[in-house]
């Protein structure tokens, strides 16, 4: 029990007539239909809070009551509220991102949301700024679907402001994506390209997904997911991103090439002597056809789109990809040296001659990783190929083979290298009418077979 003081009158018989009052008043006040109190909380919440005492008293009872707080929420206005319910402690659990909220509270989070973005300052905005501190996951939602209203009218620099807070207090598998996409379409990507930016780099950043992730002898397990579905990467692909790749591609491109380059690091053996336990390359057969029921359907996302983006940029003869052909090439991830030799053989400013010694001066002829990416560069431009380019993609099968046969304790088995015999194959499919080489190669071909 708690003991309430009360004063004393110095009139004898009124000695108690504060206690006498103030039941007098809880009475009233605790058989008071809604009806009453609604006009009451109009009368009141329909002004500017004062310094009433008995107003405050009232209204800190009404707003412990669900059924009063609603009513409250429908005739309060301007800031002043908020400040008034701040300085009361009662929006304190929205600055608490573990804190589940009550009833009470989410009716006031959706309350402050609502007159947020019916006001034309920004008041509340920077109250929340303000504070420094983490958002309460049901305020961040709160604030996702009113922005993903089309027929709110929001000022482009508030705009921007707004989605950036929710950007900094994103909570994963809470704030809703696809809310946010709808928002973020709203967006200005000429004016405001950095708030773009920021998403991308927000959706597609990897985290850990929670759950144990079990290691086997040369790569982990699939234990990285991105920030969002995959159904909302693909909206947010279509609906935002590819139709301003002139302005976009650099983000995209430089985003998504680290966040492979953290996979490969994240999830797979970094030695040269095992790449072909390269877990990252495993999972896709080839870069230029997508394989949407594959899994982990993250990893083809980020290939196909940084594959789209490149075919876009040499489409448009963008000079920009020599940029990121380079950072592909020295990269120590081999699903990004695949996307490079798929790119070159799409790229008609390569010659032949070109792309069959990016393939040669890298030792990839014969990296069983890139078997599939190599076979078609070989079979596709090898024909047309200079003489001495020729003779050196023999050579190095050549190479390969006697070392594979020098190697003691191999069983037959062992003997021979995947990519070489794919390599023979499109060497034969690639036409070469030169009896030299068909010379060189038709042994090649026997050894490769005993």
């Amino acid at each position: 029990m708690i003991p309430v003081s009360y004063p004393l009158k110095p009139e004898k018989k009124k000695v108690h007539y504060e206690l006498q009052k103030a039941l007098e008043n809880w009475t009233s006040l605790a058989s008071s239909d809604l009806e009453t109190h609604t006009d009451r909380i109009k009368s009141i919440a329909g002004k500017k809070p004062g310094i009433d005492q008995k107003v405050d008293s009232y209204l800190t009872y009404c707003l412990n009551r669900e059924d009063l707080t609603e009513v409250f929420c429908r005739f309060a206005e301007g800031f002043a509220w908020v400040e008034w319910l701040d300085s009361k402690a009662m929006l304190d659990n929205l600055f608490r991102e573990e804190e589940p909220l009550t009833e009470i509270e989410k009716s006031l989070t959706r309350w402050f949301v609502k007159t947020a973005f019916l006001s034309s300052s920004q008041e509340h905005l920077t109250f929340l700024a303000s504070r420094r501190s983490s958002l309460n996951p049901y305020l961040v939602s709160s604030i996702v679907e009113q922005m993903a209203d089309s027929d709110l009218e929001i000022p482009d620099t508030c705009q921007a402001e707004w989605l950036n807070l929710i950007l900094n207090n994103w909570h994963k598998g809470e704030t809703p994506g696809l809310a946010m996409l709808k928002a973020l379409k709203n967006v200005d990507v000429t004016t405001n390209p950095w708030i773009i930016t920021k998403a991308i780099q927000s959706f597609f950043s990897l985290s850990q997904t929670g759950k144990p992730a079990k290691l086997s002898l040369f790569h982990r397990q699939y234990d990285l997911e991105p920030l969002v579905k995959a159904d909302c990467l693909k909206r947010f692909w279509s609906e935002i991103i590819e139709p301003n790749l002139d302005i976009l591609h650099e983000d995209i491109l430089s985003i998504l090439t680290s966040q492979l380059m953290k996979a490969v690091t994240d999830m797979s053996v970094i030695n040269g002597s095992v790449r072909e336990y390269d877990s990252i390359c495993s999972a896709r057969k080839t870069i230029e056809e997508s394989e949407p029921e594959s899994n982990p359907e993250w990893l083809h996302i980020y290939i196909d789109f940084v594959r789209d983006t490149i075919l876009h940029l040499i489409k448009t003869d963008n000079k920009d990809r020599n940029f990121y052909y380079e950072w592909w090439r020295r990269s120590r991830a081999p699903i990004l040296w695949r996307i490079l030799l798929y790119a070159v053989s799409e790229d008609p400013s390569c010659s032949d001659d070109d792309r069959v010694r990016i393939v040669l001066d890298n030792g990839w002829l014969i990296n069983p990783v890139l078997k599939a990416e190599t076979a078609k560069i070989i079979s596709n431009s090898l024909r047309t190929t200079s003489t001495s380019v020729l003779m050196e993609v023999v050579e190095t099968i050549e190479r390969e083979l006697d070392r594979l046969s020098r190697v003691p304790d191999l069983g037959d088995g062992q003997r021979s290298n995947p990519a070489t015999g794919e390599i023979l194959s499109a060497i034969e499919k690639s036409g070469v009418d030169s009896p030299e080489i068909k010379k060189l190669v038709k042994p090649l071909k026997e050894k490769e077979r005993s």
